[in-house]
């Protein structure tokens, strides 16, 4: 008979850690989704900055060695006027530039690149004090400068 009472001090220890054990945990249910999910922004890279226009100045000084290069050789040797001589002549810095564009240098009409006209024109026009060496030239503003008054 020993084997009954086995089975109960058994059972009666079972019961005994039941009854001391923690609750089993129950499921928990998930509510629906009450808002459709957003994308995650993605970081936008800055727009680059485009680089500042040159001053006048600064272009002054790239226009005075391709003077120096492409012009001296007829106007400082006195074979052409100096170059404030054409300042008098033309009443606008548009018609300086086209004239400058389309006859020079007269061995080689227009050879020059548009933009080394436009930095001996600013050369010039900053060493007349037409303009000041820290304003921005615009070439298609060119027309709006009066080289004389």
């Amino acid at each position: 008979m020993r084997h009954p009472a086995l089975i109960v001090v058994v059972l009666a220890l079972l019961t005994i850690v039941a009854a001391c054990a923690p609750p089993a945990p129950t499921a928990t249910p998930v509510p629906p989704p009450t808002a459709v999910p957003t994308a995650v922004p993605t970081a936008v890279p800055p727009t680059p900055t485009p680089p500042a226009a040159p001053t006048a100045g600064e272009l002054a000084k790239l226009g005075q060695a391709v003077f120096a290069r492409s012009c001296s050789s007829c106007h400082a040797a006195g074979f052409a006027p100096p170059p404030a001589h054409w300042v008098i002549r033309f009443s606008t810095a548009q018609e300086l530039y086209d004239f400058a564009r389309t006859r020079m240098p007269t061995s080689q009409p227009g050879s020059l690149k548009p933009e080394e006209y436009f930095q001996i024109l600013a050369w010039e026009l900053v060493g007349e004090k037409i303009v000041a060496a820290d304003a921005v030239l615009d070439i298609d503003k060119l027309a709006n400068i009066a080289l004389h008054k």
